[in-house]
């Protein structure tokens, strides 16, 4: 999305504290493009360690007028359609879950911006009982 705008201003002089003059008019053409969020892909969730659910994902973020686009701040995690935790990293370990229970995770981006990019296509997994790496 582009947003062209015009800002107008007056600028004062004071020179210890006494008003020296005021400037004309001040226009500036203001341009912002909001950058297009970077879209969360491959969300994998597994139990291989018993009573947590591991999550892993790739990422893909647009390439904008000759740089690599936008910077991820961080990643939203949400469980069942709820935010959970947020992740620093492109994966997250989810301690909070039940033995014998499915669970549905889908991950978004945030950019430094602050917009958050769409949700990833879910990934279910059912924590099952047994040892650690079985």
């Amino acid at each position: 999305m582009k947003v062209d705008n015009v800002k107008t201003f007056f600028v004062a002089i004071v020179v210890l504290g006494m008003v020296i003059g005021f400037s004309g008019c001040l226009q500036q053409e203001v341009s912002t493009q909001e950058k297009e969020p970077c879209e969360v892909r491959n969300l994998n969730a597994s139990d291989k360690v018993s009573g947590v659910a591991t999550l892993t994902w790739d990422v893909k973020c647009p390439v904008l007028n000759n740089t690599n686009g936008t910077s991820i701040a961080y990643y939203k995690v949400y469980r069942d359609g709820e935010h959970v935790r947020d992740s620093e990293d492109n994966q997250y370990i989810d301690y909070g879950v039940e033995v014998d229970e499915e669970y549905t995770y889908r991950v978004s981006a945030v950019s430094t911006e602050g917009v958050e990019g769409p949700k990833s296509d879910p990934a279910s997994v059912k924590i099952k009982p047994g040892m650690p790496g079985v």
